[in-house]
């Protein structure tokens, strides 16, 4: 297998990692490169055969496989993406249709935040269309897709995807976490959207089949009851597909050896690997400054002032004959009342949380955690800030480890290892520019301060580039890169060891990847000087 593989530029496959709003205004751009660029006169990006995405990426993948169906031009998928992610709208619609009782009527799905969300992309992205529209393996106008989510039940992927195989199911393979292509049909794009980018702690997992069925009697409901009462497959919850491979890979070489083991020949002949991960995590340095000074006492302090206060009260109460006093006593002895009820009330309730869960043998100081009662409240609440940004950045460890991971298992396997271009967001970033005219890196140094939220940040300075602009042109100029470091590796990395046949039908390739070169070099250039060129051109009614 390590000595066989297709040639480069034939049988792309494509994979876009998650990211939110980042992620699919810069994979817009590098599929629009993509689209820009000529192989043997088509498009380079008619040459993709497989597409994998994850959260964000895949609101990318699923429009553009969308797009490709409806018979739509390249240049109208880009129109109507953009001026999806440009409306900015997503959050306060989704916020809408919540707070709307009757835009739920009686579907059966939860009334939380991630339906509302699929519900906008269901409306205002995907034209209402459903899975089945997507589905037809033989349509050879689609490419193979996978759209990632993850199965939190057995710590899998779950894999909404188009196989040219019949018999390939949707899910993670296991008998009772799949249905097939048939009961998979009625599942709507906005849903499947919304579980691939349904991230962790931003949204509530989705259930399966519950979120994804229109009635009981559906198709895909009646599928996941068992034969006989009490046999009912069990709900599935999915979340955001990065939780597992945040960057689409596993999906491709899994369907790449598939096709391996069943012809022998390998399938995918350049896999581009497009990811808008940040390169390093920085920890931001806490700079400690002078506290409130009502934070410079202890919680003790506040117990004896309300102490000492509600006895002044109830005395007041006791001698006064005045009615708006003794009204205003009883409300404050009540506050001070409540005050130290609630806290002794809380810190046992908080005491009895950490050693459930911590353990049955809890430490001994939690036996006499009233000490914290005495230390001041400035440290206590500085103690809870750094743990609270700490367990925040776990998710960028775990997701940073989990890229690692899958990158060793694609770079690991020397049956990759001519094949696979990455297209990082960063990329751009280490590279020198072409000229003293660089207006270029300024772009690109937007592109990559943008957060992964499914919102843009709103422009201080109307004569910056947007974000949403500086993403795509970043996607754009970073794919033209990548593309010129990939000739130059296939060409000084020549493995001898290769079959005659294949090394002879790649060097009748070579007038062709030069001409691809040349193409690239132009254009990288450009982009220096002009960064905007191919942005513009995407613009209705510009050449």
């Amino acid at each position: 297998m390590a000595n066989l593989r297709a040639l480069p530029f034939q049988n792309i496959a494509l994979s876009l990692s998650g990211g939110g709003y980042r992620a699919a205004a810069f994979h817009l751009g590098s599929m629009t490169y993509l689209n820009h660029c000529q192989w043997q006169n088509k498009p380079l990006l008619n040459q993709l055969v497989v597409l994998s995405t994850i959260s964000g990426g895949t609101i990318t993948g699923v429009k553009y496989a969308l797009c490709l169906k409806q018979e739509k031009s390249f240049a109208t998928f880009f129109g109507e993406l953009y001026q999806f992610l440009k409306a900015d709208t997503l959050l306060p619609d989704a916020l809408g249709i919540l707070n709307t009782p009757n835009a739920w009527g009686n579907s059966g799905k939860q009334r939380n935040l991630i339906n509302s969300f699929a519900r906008v992309y269901q409306s205002q992205l995907l034209d209402g269309q459903n899975f089945g529209f997507l589905l037809d393996p033989t349509d050879p106008q689609i490419p193979e897709f996978v759209f990632n989510s993850t199965d939190i039940e057995h710590q899998l992927a779950f894999r909404f995807q188009k196989r040219i195989s019949r018999n390939a199911l949707i899910g993670n393979g296991k008998a009772d976490a799949s249905i097939s292509m048939e009961e998979a049909r009625e599942i709507l794009l906005g849903d499947i959207v919304a579980a691939s980018s349904c991230f962790p702690g931003g949204f509530e997992p989705l259930i399966m089949p519950h979120d994804f069925t229109a009635s009981d009697s559906s198709l895909l409901a009646v599928a996941w009851k068992g034969e006989t009462p009490g046999a009912d497959k069990k709900p599935l919850r999915l979340m955001d597909g990065g939780i597992v491979d945040n960057q689409g890979i596993e999906g491709v070489m899994n369907l790449d050896k598939s096709v391996y083991d069943n012809t022998g020949k390998p399938y995918v002949g350049t896999f581009i690997v497009s990811d808008v991960t940040t390169k390093q995590v920085d920890y931001p340095t806490e700079t400690p400054g002078r506290s409130p000074i009502l934070l410079n006492v202890s919680l003790r302090f506040y117990n004896l002032l309300a102490m000492i206060l509600l006895a002044g009260l109830l005395a007041l109460i006791w001698f006064t004959s005045n009615k708006w006093l003794l009204v205003g006593s009883a409300v404050l002895a009540t506050i001070c009342i409540l005050w130290l009820v609630a806290g002794l009330w809380l810190t046992k309730k908080f005491i009895r949380s950490i050693k459930k869960t911590v353990s049955q043998e809890s430490p001994s100081f939690l036996e006499d955690f009233s000490i914290l009662r005495a230390v001041k409240l400035k440290y206590v609440v500085a103690l809870l800030g750094v743990r609270v940004s700490a367990l925040g950045r776990l998710a960028d460890v775990f997701m940073k480890r989990i890229r690692e991971l899958n990158q060793k298992l694609l770079f690991g396997n020397k049956h990759w290892r001519y094949r696979v271009v990455t297209n990082y967001i960063y990329d751009l970033s280490q590279s020198e520019p072409v000229d003293n005219n660089d207006r270029l890196s300024p772009i690109v140094k937007k592109a990559n301060a943008m957060g992964t939220s499914l919102w843009f940040p709103s422009e201080e300075n109307a004569s910056d580039t947007a974000a949403l602009e500086a993403l795509i042109i970043t996607g754009q100029a970073t794919m033209c890169h990548n593309i010129l470091e990939y000739i130059e590796k296939i060409r000084k990395e020549r493995d001898p060891e290769l079959p005659a046949e294949f090394l002879a039908k790649f060097d009748q390739l070579q007038p062709e990847i030069e001409q691809l070169k040349q193409h690239c070099l132009a254009d990288f250039a450009r982009f220096n000087t002009e960064p905007e060129w191919l942005f513009r051109q995407m613009q209705p009614g510009q050449g």
